[in-house]
């Protein structure tokens, strides 16, 4: 008995030690618990603010409709379109018409225009100038196509104004000289609808008359014209209409086919009406312009020089 007695206070001690390392152990645990909870709570917080900072920089996610290319979104609603009111449909109008007063006037048109002289005359428009020049090459080329005495000389009087298409061996200013068949192929020639005959400039014509004068009658009546096209004064005397219609009228027929059949047609015609009449003929310049009436120019102020060949040459030039 005194034995269990004496052991007491080893068995308090023992139990003492125990209580205390349960109160220890227990004050640890829930101070463990609780820091646990605090962290957790923090790293919840973090956790969570991270993740709404993450979700706001994180750029909105686009569906697609299966072809990679954002589908059409509905337009935000806005004002509805203005339609146009009276004044601004009067402020186009105005610009539109100042746009029509700015815009410059188209240039004037110059027209060659045979006429008779006299109380009735008569007036035929020949074509642009250097169409006199070209119908002298022509008629000279009707004359060399038509075989009369003194087409021999006259071939170097024709030349090709430019390259036909069509005849590819013939070139513009080419020599004539004793080609009448080329010259007849020129002559007929009627590519984009135009003449391509004309007077060869290298060749003095009055030069060439007046030292072996022409004796066929039709040629001396085409001369009539080759002086007005060729010459300042642009006139055709009333003892001359004659002779130049009686000259057109042989040669006609061989120009069927060119392109200026028509116009050496009238000039035949009033050639014919100034003969009845005793009156002589004059050519002049007509401006024409699609805002205002036809100026007219007499010969007296046309300028010299208006188509390819002129009246006087070198005494070096080749003469027929």
């Amino acid at each position: 008995m005194f034995a269990a007695l004496g052991m007491l206070p080893t068995v308090g001690i023992l139990m003492g030690v125990t209580l205390l390392v349960v109160v220890v152990s227990a004050a640890l645990e829930q101070r463990g618990s609780r820091v646990r909870t605090v962290t957790r709570a923090a790293s919840s917080t973090e956790t969570t603010t991270r993740s709404t900072t993450e979700r706001v920089e994180e750029p909105p996610r686009v569906a697609t409709n299966g072809s990679g290319r954002e589908p059409r979104r509905p337009l935000a609603p806005g004002p509805a379109p203005t339609v146009p009111g009276p004044e601004r449909t009067a402020s186009s109008e105005r610009t539109a018409s100042s746009e029509q007063v700015d815009r410059p006037a188209p240039e004037p048109v110059t027209t060659l225009v045979l006429s008779s002289d006299g109380a009735d005359a008569r007036t035929a428009r020949i074509g642009p100038l250097g169409t006199d020049r070209q119908l002298a090459g022509v008629l000279f080329a009707a004359y060399v196509v038509a075989g009369r005495p003194e087409s021999s000389r006259v071939t170097g009087w024709i030349t090709a104004y430019d390259d036909p298409p069509s005849l590819p061996d013939t070139a513009a200013g080419e020599r004539m000289r004793g080609r009448a068949t080329r010259i007849a192929e020129l002559l007929d020639c009627d590519d984009e609808d135009r003449n391509w005959v004309t007077l060869d400039q290298g060749t003095d014509v009055a030069l060439a008359v007046r030292r072996r004068p022409p004796v066929d009658p039709v040629l001396v009546g085409l001369l009539h014209w080759w002086r007005l096209a060729t010459s300042d004064v642009a006139t055709v005397a009333a003892s001359d209409t004659v002779a130049l219609e009686a000259a057109i009228r042989e040669v006609l027929p061989s120009l069927e086919r060119n392109p200026l059949h028509r116009s050496v047609g009238s000039i035949a015609e009033i050639a014919g009406a100034a003969a009845s009449e005793g009156v002589g003929l004059r050519l002049h310049c007509e401006r024409s312009s699609a805002r205002g009436p036809a100026e007219d120019e007499t010969e007296q102020s046309r300028p010299s020089g208006r188509g390819l060949l002129t009246t006087s040459f070198a005494e070096s030039s080749p003469v027929p």
